[in-house]
């Protein structure tokens, strides 16, 4: 029950562009210093809005992780293919 109400959550949760950045450096959300201004025309657009949250992946995970005790280069090809199975959506993507 748990797991489809995040699904649900990170799904749905919707707010405009701009609002909210990723820090490059902890990849935490954070308030940009300059707040971005929205009138009522433009908060119609859909293009304006977009997703807050990661998608959920097929494991319960927002990224993927390799098992321990992995080679590095059993590692890069796990990783390749569950990236294809399994792809990662882009945070604030456009709904």
């Amino acid at each position: 029950m748990r797991a489809q109400l995040a699904r649900i959550t990170h799904a749905t949760e919707l707010c405009p562009k701009g609002v909210i950045e990723i820090d490059e450096e902890t990849q935490e959300e954070k308030v940009p210093e300059e707040e971005p201004s929205f009138n009522t025309e433009t908060l119609k657009s859909l293009e304006t809005w977009g997703h807050r949250y990661q998608n959920i992946l097929n494991a319960g995970r927002c990224s993927h992780m390799a098992p321990l005790g992995m080679t590095d280069e059993e590692k890069d090809e796990y990783m390749a293919k569950v990236a294809e199975e399994d792809k990662v959506e882009e945070r604030f993507r456009m709904i």
